[in-house]
């Protein structure tokens, strides 16, 4: 994933030996599968978009993924490690639908034009590597979401599972390996700005859909983290682009669930909220936290009102008036409401309804 306003590039220099195609980062166009790579940097190579190099997500991705590998397998002296390179390539389509990006189940034939550069990228990375290279493909980041929200698809969880089966079945039939195609999501939060329609909240809920996908095929999907605590850049107007600092960290969060699901044989959940309970007007939710202690943070999420909760039920429903962790549990928070609810229904939402822009 590229947003075209996510410049400056971070730096100029690598950390470590990942490769790209050296046709380039995005949407490489390969002449020809007998090619070279080159060291992956975002650079003018093939970041000039719009006249300007600007930051994906890949770097911040994959250099903690060979960090990630010396830290979980052994030090750089140990052949696996010292011989591990990590390969990626960027097949990014700005602002359009599962429809116009899908693979065969949802496009027909051979899948979409979009779908048949990836894998023709993946053809050519595995024809790169050459005989006596161990190439397999182990993951995908798949951030998408705004315009089937806009579009108000309600068959998203459906198209994302197709979308993997059509990844993992195109990568097998090119590579040969057995492994499956881990698709990292990241949870779209960007409904608010105009490229969303301006809503305070999203007309289909994608980002439900999303995280659905991580718990009900926990060995297909993992979701990464959300998307709301980033910068988004308002150059554009649109207030959907990432922050090349933002861009970075993405691809930090996208190296989190790649270490636990690939390397530690594990599975990654992002810091979310699993239940509440509720005795008079005290509410107390439940969260899975991967890394403890959870913190309300105000600092680099701003306060949309209540800390980002709401509590809403079918009739005459209370106010939130205070919002606070629990001093005797590390992983919940504790909502107190105006009055005892007396209508049904009830639900706790985090992150769902903000302001516009």
């Amino acid at each position: 994933h590229r947003d075209l306003h996510s410049f400056p590039t971070r730096r100029s220099s690598d950390l470590y030996a990942n490769k790209a195609l050296s046709e380039g980062l995005l949407q490489p166009i390969i002449s020809t599968l007998t090619g070279t790579f080159r060291i992956l940097i975002e650079n003018s190579v093939d970041a000039a978009v719009g006249g300007v190099a600007v930051e994906s997500l890949a770097n911040g991705w994959l250099d903690h993924v060979t960090r990630d590998v010396r830290a979980v397998i052994g030090s750089d002296a140990s052949p696996l490690v010292s011989d591990y390179v990590g390969v990626v390539t960027n097949g990014a389509l700005d602002g359009q639908p599962y429809s116009a990006i899908a693979g065969p189940t949802g496009y027909g034939g051979s899948g979409s034009p979009n779908f048949v550069k990836l894998m023709t990228a993946v053809q050519a990375a595995w024809t790169r590597a050459g005989s006596g290279t161990t190439y397999v493909c182990r993951a995908v980041a798949f951030v998408h979401g705004e315009t089937d929200c806009v579009n108000a698809n309600t068959a998203y969880l459906a198209n994302l599972v197709a979308m993997q089966a059509d990844i993992q079945a195109g990568v097998q039939a090119i590579t040969g390996q057995t492994q499956g195609v881990l698709m990292i999501l990241t949870q779209m939060s960007n409904w608010t700005g105009p490229s969303g329609g301006n809503r305070a909240t999203p007309l289909v809920p994608i980002p439900m859909y999303q995280l659905q996908a991580a718990l009900l095929y926990p060995t297909k999907f993992a979701l990464a983290c959300p998307s709301y605590y980033g910068a988004y850049t308002t150059s554009d107007g649109l207030v959907i682009h990432k922050t090349n600092h933002s861009q970075r960290w993405t691809g930090e969060y996208i190296a989190k669930a790649y270490r636990r699901n690939i390397l530690e044989g594990g599975r990654w959940y992002p810091l979310t909220p699993t239940r509440f309970t509720r005795e008079g007007n005290t509410i107390v939710v439940d969260f899975y936290v991967p890394y403890g202690p959870l913190v309300l943070d105000t600092t680099i999420v701003t306060d949309p009102g209540n800390l980002g909760f709401e509590y809403v039920d079918d009739f005459a429903t209370p106010s939130i008036t205070s919002v606070v962790l629990n001093p005797q549990n590390a992983s919940q928070v504790i909502i107190t409401l105006s009055r005892i609810p007396t209508g049904k229904n009830a639900f706790v939402r985090y992150g769902w309804t903000a302001p516009g822009g």
